[in-house]
């Protein structure tokens, strides 16, 4: 479990979309599900440094027996590495360092520089982006990527800036992002699992305004239904409206009804999206009394949410976001208390130039990183 973990990490961290995962022994079912999401990379990992190998070995075995066309990156125990690339040796399979090579040792940047490497090589040529690299006389970086490392550098290089979020809701996927130390070690509170990095992005497949607006209905459906309690239309009405979206995702909203069904779709991709992005503390109790047990990152301290992406680029959604976080909290049953920011100030990437500005970061840090803030427009907080 740590092990996927972390390669969930690399893959988003890259700017990868994951389509699908799996842990322990795979199965010939379970690969013939893997590959119903099209995959173009396969990130093989497990075991740690000179560590487990009967899953690893095993594993091999069906990937290799299985139709996968695309790219296997090995980044799993290095000492059964040789017998791996052995087995696989009719795939295409790229070695990288082992992305955790002691229990609870995050290392990513090996396996996340092959993936970047497979899509500038592989990906880029197979799609025709070779004639954009010829045009532009530089390679393509995914929109992702270029946004993860435009955070990265505004997080490290402005001191002001080392502790914020970035929300994303596009029309397939909502991208989250991230700033800040995950553990802050609080009296009472213990860490299970990894301490995630300082710099984190996760990407939700299934909630989308557009093509996945449907999956996002399904997903926060209870949200939703309570809102449109609130609103000047109803949940059947929104359904409609999610469902003609997905039909016809090049569509805008027709007027401001149906303006007002994607403030409430973009609501709940963002609430949706930070529950599943940030951690979350659980009351446990021993004999010498309560402790807390934190899995995950900690937003709690987050005071700055950077809104981008078609849709929060050119609406005012800071108040929205704040009571979708508020209810997102209050919708979480059981014992355990969600760590996404409680009181932020939001600002809107106007210009959509977040992506635009990542592309530039490796040539240009000082200027793409003060262009991003200085092209900010913070939303005046109208209610509470």
């Amino acid at each position: 479990d740590l092990t996927l973990q972390v390669a969930r990490l690399a893959a988003w961290s890259a700017g990868g979309k994951i389509v699908g995962d799996s842990s322990y022994r795979l199965t010939a079912e379970r690969m013939k599900g893997l590959l119903e999401g099209d995959p173009d990379i396969l990130l093989f990992v497990g075991g740690t440094e000179g560590g487990h190998e009967k899953y690893i070995l095993a594993n091999a075995e069906i990937v290799a027996a299985s139709p996968f066309a695309g790219t296997v990156v090995y980044a799993g125990n290095s000492a059964v590495g040789p017998r791996v690339l052995e087995i696989l040796r009719d795939k295409r399979t790229v070695p990288a360092d082992n992305v955790m090579p002691q229990i609870g040792v995050v290392s990513t940047d090996s396996a996340r520089g092959a993936i970047q490497r497979i899509f500038l090589d592989t990906i880029v040529h197979g799609r025709g982006l070779d004639r954009v690299r010829e045009f532009c006389g530089s390679d393509p970086k995914p929109t992702p990527l270029a946004v993860f490392d435009l955070v990265s550098l505004i997080s490290r290089s402005r001191a002001d800036w080392d502790d914020f979020c970035v929300v994303d809701p596009g029309g397939a996927t909502t991208d989250f992002y991230s700033t800040g130390e995950a553990f802050r070690g609080a009296e009472g509170v213990l860490l299970k699992g990894i301490r995630e990095p300082r710099v984190k992005r996760t990407v939700e497949g299934d909630l989308g305004l557009r093509v996945g607006a449907e999956s996002l209905l399904a997903e926060a459906e209870e949200f939703l239904r309570e809102e449109t309690e609130n609103r000047p239309f109803s949940f059947e009405a929104l359904k409609d409206h999610a469902a003609a979206m997905t039909a016809g995702p090049s569509k805008g909203p027709g007027g401001p009804r149906e303006l007002e069904m994607d403030r409430l779709l973009c609501e709940a991709a963002a609430a949706t999206a930070v529950l599943r992005h940030a951690g979350s503390l659980e009351a446990v109790f021993y004999p010498a009394g309560r402790v807390f047990i934190q899995q995950g990152k900690d937003l709690r301290p987050c005071r700055r949410l950077i809104g981008t992406g078609g849709f929060l680029s050119r609406h005012e959604m800071g108040d929205g976001l704040r009571r979708a976080f508020s209810r997102a909290r209050s919708r979480v049953r059981g014992e355990k208390i969600p760590l996404i920011p409680e009181d932020f100030r939001f600002y809107r990437d106007t210009l959509h130039l977040f992506p635009l500005l990542g592309s530039l970061v490796d040539d240009f840090p000082r200027e793409a990183a003060a262009c991003a803030l200085s092209h900010l427009t913070e939303e005046t907080r109208t209610s509470e």
